[in-house]
């Protein structure tokens, strides 16, 4: 029997198939990276194709159909994990035989190890894509984001605790304008719709409400920030029901605030990168061990994704932080 390479026991690990025949799991492999690359793709492994110039058969690793037939890409894959080979010039060559006779939109060769000079050389002349498709390495990810740290602050607004405080002109209009607001007590309880109060601040007119909202929507620069004020010194009026109106020389408004500081981070769980492809093309794909799981191929070789699959698996961890100290 002959020994198994790693994308044998990896494919055998999500997939179960009844040949023993050198490289046909590794195929499979790379028409589910192709199926994930874009889920619109009609992905088929192990496809016969007859060529337009010679009506030969000829036997497709991995068969791509996009935008329902508008766009076919062909795909050699070759699994020289056991050897350690670099693809030869042969296997680029033989293969444009192929697709010289198929004539399809692109045509690609994917390997696991890599592509000799002469290789490249006659890929390039032929406009054949050279990709390698390998087992993902703890070492790629010093190129590529591991782990996303975010700082969240909740803050609170308690809109029910406002603090309103007028600088009357005679002592006794400041209670009076609080009786005339139906209010006990400068700890006020309003909203848009039901706030009679009217302050005139020597330029506009407007209700405690609507400054209140105002400090709501002001941003806090202040990590310590526990209270939004405005106030400002005037000569102005202030009016509890809208009719009378009390003269003020300045007024302050503030609404308490809380704050609470969470550290949210997301990072790819431990081994869940399986494979990665890439290219000199910029192509760099990783396929996680979710999609291995969320894949199949049916009996037909097509490649088919459970509706409700995750794509990835990531851990998200939230905890909660001090709010920084700005003293």
């Amino acid at each position: 029997m002959s020994p198994r390479s790693r994308y044998d026991e990896l494919h055998d690990h999500y997939q179960t198939i009844l040949t023993n025949k050198s490289g046909t799991r590794y195929e499979r492999l790379a028409a589910v990276v192709f199926a994930a690359l874009d889920s619109s793709n009609v992905v088929i492994h192990d496809l016969k194709v007859i060529g337009a110039d010679t009506g030969v058969k000829h036997q497709i690793d991995v068969h791509i159909e996009q935008d329902g037939r508008a766009k076919r890409i062909l795909v050699e894959c070759k699994d020289f994990d056991i050897s350690g080979d670099s693809v030869g010039l042969g296997v680029v060559r033989d293969f444009w035989g192929v697709v010289d006779d198929i004539h399809p939109d692109e045509a690609w060769v994917i390997t696991c190890n890599d592509f000799t000079e002469e290789a490249r050389k006659y890929a390039k002349g032929k406009g054949i894509r050279l990709a390698t498709l390998r087992a993902f390495a703890d070492t790629d990810w010093q190129s590529r984001v591991h782990t996303i740290i975010t700082n969240i602050v909740f803050r609170k607004f308690h809109n029910d605790r406002i603090d309103a405080r007028f600088r009357t002109v005679r002592d006794e209009d400041a209670a009076a304008f609080f009786d005339d607001l139906g209010a006990a007590k400068q700890q006020l309880a309003l909203g848009p719709g039901v706030d009679p109060s009217q302050i005139y601040d020597g330029s506009s007119v407007r209700s405690i409400t609507e400054i209140v909202m105002h400090l709501v929507k002001t941003p806090v620069t202040n990590p310590n920030q526990t209270e939004a004020v405005e106030g400002k010194m005037c000569d102005g009026w202030v009016s509890g029901d809208g009719t009378t109106r009390y003269p003020i020389t300045g007024f302050s408004i503030g609404l308490p605030i809380t704050q609470t500081a969470f550290q949210m981070t997301i990072k790819a769980e431990q081994g869940a990168a399986k494979l990665l492809l890439i290219d000199d093309e910029g192509l760099d794909f990783v396929l996680w061990d979710t999609t291995l799981e969320a894949y199949t191929i049916d009996d037909a070789g097509q490649v088919h994704l459970a509706p409700d699959a995750t794509q990835k698996r990531l851990i998200t961890t939230i905890s909660p932080i001090p709010i920084p100290d700005a003293s």
